[in-house]
């Protein structure tokens, strides 16, 4: 679908003002205010994929092309390829599973030169919660941006604060990062929407950010292992607005 098509849907969806003339601002997280200790500096650079069941890649030997292969990762996470037997695919990026796969091959044989390509992804989740109308996990497929799974999540209730939502990713060093979206950029001035990674945390607060402690217990720790090593209590005694 067109950027233009599914911006216009998502406005019609959130019954928000039309969008002004078109414009390159865009929607970028910024730092919190008062962020709790523990969370890492935000890192911009998209954290590599990680494989998961359902993922559709191609391997490719650079010497002995007859040996080539196309695989669907399965429901165990991992793939059965000629000679070396089963191999885990899952949470490893590409890069990773080729290195793997070398490692493997090396008894068998001489210099082998493997590439992994992605092909085609089963989709992967993210989690919405907070001031939304059906807070929990989903799973989108594609480039998918922050606005768009909130309106999976069934959009936003009248008590959301548009200007402050929290987006949670793990960093390249598998820490977790937290950065603000005001998401009222999107809506009034046509600001681009900000991509989401897998596992990315969406958290809509209502007049001002406060505990998202019972949220990120009902929705997150049982799908996702998450340091609980830091309070997640953030902006306590910021007015609303």
């Amino acid at each position: 679908m067109a950027v233009t098509t599914r911006r216009a849907l998502l406005l019609g969806l959130l019954a928000a003002p039309a969008l002004s003339a078109c414009t390159d601002y865009a929607l970028r997280p910024r730092p919190a205010p008062n962020a709790p200790a523990g969370f890492a500096s935000w890192n911009q650079q998209p954290p590599e994929y990680r494989l998961q069941p359902g993922d559709d890649i191609e391997i490719k030997f650079e010497y002995v092309s007859e040996r080539n292969d196309r695989q669907i990762v399965g429901p165990d996470g991992r793939i059965v390829m000629p000679l070396v037997g089963v191999v885990t695919a899952e949470g490893r990026s590409v890069t990773q599973l080729a290195r793997e796969l070398e490692q493997r091959y090396a008894p068998q044989m001489r210099d082998p030169r493997i590439t992994v390509i992605l092909r085609a992804t089963s989709g992967f989740k993210v989690f919405v919660g907070g001031d939304v109308g059906q807070p929990g996990a989903v799973t989108l497929t594609g480039r998918v941006g922050a606005m768009e799974a909130i309106v999976l999540a069934g959009g936003f209730r009248d008590t959301a604060r548009l200007s402050e939502v929290v987006l949670i990713r793990r960093g390249p060093d598998n820490r977790p990062m937290l950065r603000t979206l005001d998401m009222r950029a999107f809506l009034s001035y046509g600001a681009m929407d900000v991509p989401l990674m897998p596992y990315d945390i969406v958290y809509v607060p209502r007049s001002a950010i406060g505990e998202v402690n019972l949220w990120i217990d009902q929705f997150i720790n049982q799908v996702l292992p998450f340091n609980r090593g830091f309070s997640y209590t953030i902006n306590r005694n910021r007015p609303g607005y």
